[in-house]
């Protein structure tokens, strides 16, 4: 293993449900759909990344672990209900199997492209400091590459990109900020599908995405809310 390889950890929660925020316009089942529709896109993303040499999806979802297997990457069943315990035990395997860095990507970002995930790794590895990319609120993290093992505790959840930044400085570790609209979109309201449908008319590359596809089905409920 040479000692820039990169292991890419995409976690996938379904606690309580998928995609719980769209429970009022989306039943259970649609929002099974667009979660494993953006799952797709970020791993054909994935896939083009010349930066990325392994891929490992944290999930309790069957399905999630069905398209995960039938795509050839490895799958850590969990069982436990806090995501960053379950990325904690996942990286603490990982850097015992000899993985130096890690990129975390949310599974929920369809815009997501592999020479974004690479500007991030190749920034990151360069400069030794850990690459954190927020979300397009500035609240959330999307992404988080750094080095293994974890050197700082990890705050996915509520308000992580402040959570995590206040981690790097009690710590003193380096890190940098990356953006990018690629990577600060996050599916997980009706405005952010709102402004994915829209961006999607300016840009009709992203039309061939699995999200927007499944999105059109869904296009009537997602007017009803307008």
């Amino acid at each position: 293993m040479a000692k820039h390889d990169t292991v890419a950890v995409i976690p996938i929660r379904f606690v309580p449900s998928p995609k719980h925020r769209l429970a009022e316009i989306f039943d259970e089942r649609s929002r099974q759909q667009l979660t494993e529709a953006m799952l797709e896109d970020v791993l054909t993303a994935i896939k083009t990344s010349t930066g990325i040499t392994k891929v490992v999806i944290v999930t309790n979802n069957e399905n999630i672990q069905l398209i995960s297997n039938l795509e050839g990457f490895d799958v850590i069943k969990t069982r436990i209900s806090d995501l960053n315990t379950e990325l904690l035990d996942a990286a603490s395997s990982l850097s015992k199997a000899g993985w130096k860095w890690v990129i975390i990507v949310l599974a929920d970002l369809p815009l997501v492209k592999g020479e974004i995930l690479d500007q991030i790794i190749l920034h990151g590895q360069k400069k030794e400091k850990s690459i954190i990319a927020q979300d397009w609120r500035g609240t959330g993290t999307n992404i988080l590459f750094t080095k293994l093992p974890f050197q700082f505790h990890i705050h996915f959840g509520h308000q992580s990109f402040k959570a995590h930044i206040a981690e790097f400085e009690k710590n003193n570790h380096q890190w940098l900020s990356f953006h990018s609209l690629e990577s600060a979109l996050d599916i997980d309201d009706l405005e952010a599908i709102q402004k994915f449908m829209f961006l999607a008319q300016k840009k009709p590359a992203i039309q061939a995405t699995n999200t927007y596809q499944i999105l059109l089905t869904l296009h009537s409920k997602v007017n009803k809310k307008e």
